[in-house]
């Protein structure tokens, strides 16, 4: 018999409700680490002045067209650094791709707290597995295509709306909620029944983040609002004053 909603643990889950059919999968066991990363691409930025030695490298820190004393400033600091050193001046490219990578186990013979007895009255995992997959497989149709069929005039929009591509997944642990494309999956079935059906697996998945997505809008406000609420605000004396105590030559 299931748990009162109050009484289960609290699980992460992987979900897309707005196919057919459903796809929503809690996680078993959480996940036991989740790795996210994120690339930023700088590319080199042109100094003023591309002769070599002191004299050029002094004509770089001499301000050419400036609109404020800050380009003043951020001008003069590029040029005398390449004084010191020839390495290249950088400036921003491209924003690369957040991507998300889990690792979770799955043990058919085992329903925690909470879970449907109908997801384990078999004793295997091939519930689990067959709803992980279909994150990597064309979706069948999404809800959206399939209303615009319906309510269009010509047979022709029927054909285009079945198996298209994969489905997005949502991923939600905690705080977390990333909608995601699913860019690898890994299965290892450890062990397995009599019918040499797997009772026991270790899956990885390899995830990108889903940029056109409310999750993304939503989860970019609640970043910049953190950030903005927690930031060390207390520490500006300390930083300004060990950034003065630097340019003390004394």
């Amino acid at each position: 018999m299931p748990l009162p909603r109050a009484n289960r643990p609290k699980r992460g889950y992987l979900a897309n409700i707005s196919i057919l059919p459903p796809l929503i999968y809690p996680f078993q066991y959480n996940p036991q680490r989740l790795s996210d990363s994120k690339s930023v691409s700088w590319g080199r930025r042109t100094p003023i002045s591309e002769n070599g030695g002191l004299e050029g490298r002094l004509n770089s820190a001499v301000p050419g067209q400036v609109t404020n004393g800050f380009q003043a400033l951020d001008v003069a600091a590029s040029g005398f650094g390449r004084i010191f050193s020839a390495a290249d001046l950088k400036q921003f490219e491209s924003e690369g791709d957040r991507t998300l990578s889990i690792q979770f186990d799955i043990d058919g013979r085992e329903a925690r707290p909470g879970e449907s007895e109908r997801r384990r009255q078999d004793g295997t995992v091939l519930s689990d597995l067959a709803i992980l997959r279909s994150f990597v497989y064309p979706q069948i149709v999404e809800l959206s295509e399939f209303f615009e069929a319906a309510t269009s005039s010509g047979c022709d929009r029927w054909s285009q709306v079945w198996f298209n591509e994969p489905p997005t997944a949502l991923l939600i642990m905690g705080e977390l909620t990333v909608e995601c494309y699913v860019s690898s999956l890994q299965i290892n079935e450890t062990l397995f029944n009599a019918d040499l059906n797997p009772v026991k697996a270790e899956v990885q998945m390899s995830l990108i983040e889903k940029t056109d997505s409310y999750a993304f809008v939503l989860d970019t406000l609640k970043r910049i609002g953190r950030a903005a609420y927690s930031s060390a605000y207390e520490d500006i004396e300390y930083i300004t004053s060990n950034i003065i105590e630097n340019l003390n030559f004394d």
